[in-house]
């Protein structure tokens, strides 16, 4: 079962942001992504070869959203690697964001739409 299937398994609204543009940074690699939801908890990642769950990243957001330079430590918590999957890739649950970087987060959801 997926965790993040049901609202009672979210303590945050996530906000659809498919053209967003992030940078993954794990203990190997740099590598851009695109994302398909994102929430103060953490975002879904869309991508070919999903991280193994326990693999800990950073996340940097697209510097040219306006928000200033924002990277997150996450850790996967989900991972899909099911071919022909419509979800292929992994939830990223953030570690700890500063109430500065919070503050710049809550603000810009207000310009997406809501999951």
């Amino acid at each position: 079962m997926n965790p993040f299937e049901g609202e009672n398994k979210r303590k945050h609204q996530r906000f659809t942001a498919t053209n967003l543009r992030i940078i993954l940074k794990d203990d190997k690699n740099y590598r851009g992504e695109k994302i398909k939801d994102i929430s103060l908890g953490g975002v879904f990642i869309r991508m070919e070869n999903p991280s193994p769950v326990g693999t800990i990243l950073t996340v940097t957001l697209d510097p040219k959203l306006g928000l200033g330079e924002i990277k997150l430590e996450g850790e996967v918590v989900w991972s899909s690697t099911k071919e022909g999957d419509a979800d292929k890739g992994i939830g990223v649950k953030f570690r700890v964001i500063p109430d500065r970087v919070e503050e710049k987060l809550t603000k810009f959801f207000k310009t997406l739409k809501k999951v």
